[in-house]
């Protein structure tokens, strides 16, 4: 047996006293106090105080019950009658009441109150009589309910004796209100009025967790953080209908509970020291019956975001097409799983990267890495762990501590064809299922993207994508994709990981527009690693680098390399000189590149006529 902790819901032994993880004393072994109700600090504060005066007070002799009457006001679920039951026996305890059993009974029915009152107010004596559903007892078409109040105060106005009643009204809060302000007199007889709120996602969890555990079942920490960010959705859906909201609460955490049950019932012990069957983050799949929000992504913040992109339009509509359409999934199977191939330099990590930037807002966070650093077995664990008892072990890899900083990555395994082969094999549960597993628990990567790239037979994939456009054949069909995939495997690519691909990306070699575009834009970033902005460069240059470089194996890297080798010293010598400057253009002056302060030229033209200029150049 096992012991939860009210405070941290961590599991102790049921002999323990204290929490280990918190510290907080354990309630084993004795009956439920205040302090074992979730939520409702207000009412255990006022109650505490209320209790600590009750020894001075029970020695006077008199009635005293007209000073706790109270009003409970709250939805459906939010804990009032088990509230009722625990102040019933910490009244006993304190000798205010003979019993410990309260007499709680529905309003029902408007026209019986006065009888349904009267029998149940003498079953109370030396006890607490509680009324729920008070909003009952506004009728229909009535804005006063006169019988219900004049017989609840004539009662509670001849309270002389030590064990009258204490009488607690309970119900919805805006009938119980109602309710009460139709009437002083009964309203000034209560003392103590609670509005008891509804359960917030983490205190949801926290009942889940309770009922779970009655059943020989402990959640994860993982699991628990999984089940909050499901309850937040619920809520957050649930309050577009206010009338329904207090339909949920408790209930909403028992069904949670139920379900979880259900689904896991048969999975095996796993050791804790308590006997208890272990719940992780992937069993945590379904129990709330409403439905999730769907959220829609911006397709034209995806578009502006890899605008810099250049040469890849049509990879680039795939995409957010992909991610659209996945994105929009309330419940989604696993994760999102891209395949980027082409020849090097082509764009295919620099647009994973950028869309990671554009889908920071939504809480994604970009993870790298590189196949390179993993063909070796020692490194296997630095990324996806160790089995339990190998060295490394215990050890977070760093997959994991990615996802455990943010539940929503892009992934990008680089050049997947030179991973170990143990991290294929990883690969395939991960797509398969959207979970990963290691010696210390599982992650879940279903709101993941997950996102290989590869140079393998990069010139025969780019052909095979010419052909098929020479032929108008299309490349979103089944046709090109297992074309790709057959190129891939026969390159070595892992099939297990191709045949579990829905969609390759085959990125286009570099036109000399792309270039030009692509050395202008790296003159742009070169300019301002040394404080300057770089507003024009010569046609000459830029159509001289697109004869240098378009079609390329390489790509855009020796544009990069080129670029830095023959302006780095220009953009050198116009900060030495003139350490003010702020923009410059790089114009071509006797066959030499030179850098001119911007104030010292009439005009400049535009970008676009500064691109067509220099295609026209290149086309000479």
């Amino acid at each position: 047996m096992v012991n939860l902790c009210t405070s941290c819901s961590s599991t102790n032994r049921s002999v323990a006293r204290c929490c280990k993880k918190c510290g907080t004393r354990l309630s084993a072994g004795k009956s439920e106090g205040l302090d074992d109700l979730i939520g409702m600090d207000d009412v255990k504060k006022v109650m505490k105080e209320l209790a600590s005066a009750m020894a001075a007070i029970k020695t006077d002799g008199l009635s005293y019950s007209n000073r706790l009457h109270t009003v409970l006001m709250g939805n459906t679920g939010t804990g009032k009658t088990k509230l009722v039951n625990i102040l019933a026996s910490l009244y006993h305890k304190y000798g205010v009441t003979k019993y410990d059993t309260p007499i709680i009974y529905d309003a029902v029915d408007y026209a019986d109150f006065s009888k349904n009152f009267q029998d149940n107010y003498k079953k109370a004596k030396g006890s607490i009589l509680c009324i729920e559903n008070v909003q009952k007892l506004i009728p229909a078409g009535h804005s006063q309910s006169v019988e219900p109040h004049d017989r609840i105060y004539h009662e509670m106005s001849k309270q002389e004796n030590r064990f009258d009643p204490i009488i607690i009204l309970s119900g919805q809060p805006q009938g119980l209100r109602e309710f009460l302000n139709s009437n002083d007199g009964v309203k000034n007889k209560f003392p103590h009025v609670f509005n008891i709120p509804d359960f917030d996602s983490l205190q949801l969890t926290q009942l889940t967790t309770f009922e779970l555990l009655k059943h020989g079942f402990i959640l994860t920490e993982d699991a628990k953080t999984k089940l909050t960010e499901m309850f937040k959705k619920s809520l957050k859906q649930n309050q577009l209908r206010d009338d329904e909201l207090g339909a949920k609460n408790a209930g909403l955490a028992l069904k949670m509970a139920e379900s979880i049950k259900d689904n896991n019932y048969s999975l095996r012990v796993i050791d804790t020291g308590s006997g208890a069957r272990v719940i992780s983050a992937a069993d945590v799949k379904c129990g709330i019956s409403a439905p999730e929000e769907i959220t829609f992504l911006d397709p034209e913040l995806i578009y502006r975001q890899l605008s810099h992109v250049y040469c890849q339009e049509d990879n680039i509509g795939r995409i957010v097409g992909a991610i659209e359409g996945w994105h929009a999934k309330v419940i989604k199977a696993s994760p999102l799983c891209m395949f980027l191939v082409g020849t090097s330099g082509v764009g295919k990590t620099y647009t994973l990267e950028l869309l990671a930037q554009g889908l920071e807002p939504m809480g994604y966070e970009y993870c790298y890495f590189p196949m390179t650093e993993y063909g070796q077995e020692h490194a296997v664990s630095n990324l996806i762990g160790s089995p339990k008892g190998y060295v490394g072990s215990d050890e977070e890899p760093k997959l994991f501590e990615a996802l455990k900083r943010s539940g929503k990555l892009v992934v990008v395994f680089d050049e997947i064809e030179k991973a170990h082969e143990k991290i294929l094999k990883a690969m395939m549960q991960l797509m398969d299922k959207g979970v990963l597993s290691w010696s210390k628990g599982e992650g879940d990567f279903r709101e993941c993207i997950i996102c290989f790239t590869s140079n393998a037979q990069m010139q025969k994939v780019v052909a095979l994508k010419t052909k098929f456009g020479e032929t108008k054949r299309s490349i979103e069909g089944p046709e090109f994709q297992n074309a790709v995939r057959d190129v891939l495997v026969q390159a070595n690519v892992a099939p297990e990981v191709c045949g579990r691909i829905d969609r390759f990306l085959v990125y286009n070699t570099l036109t000399p527009d792309a270039v030009i575009r692509i050395t202008y834009q790296e003159i742009e970033k070169l300019g301002k690693s040394y404080g300057i902005e770089v507003r024009y460069t010569s046609p000459e240059y830029l159509a001289d680098m697109a004869r240098r470089t378009a079609g390329s194996i390489y790509g855009a890297r020796p544009i990069k390399q080129a670029v830095e080798a023959e302006l780095s010293k220009t953009l050198i010598d116009m900060k030495r000189h003139n350490p003010q400057v702020k923009e410059v253009a790089i114009q071509k002056i006797d066959n030499e590149l030179s850098a001119v302060p911007i104030a010292e030229l009439p005009s400049l033209p535009p970008y676009d006529l500064m691109i067509r200029e220099a295609l026209n150049k290149h086309a000479e």
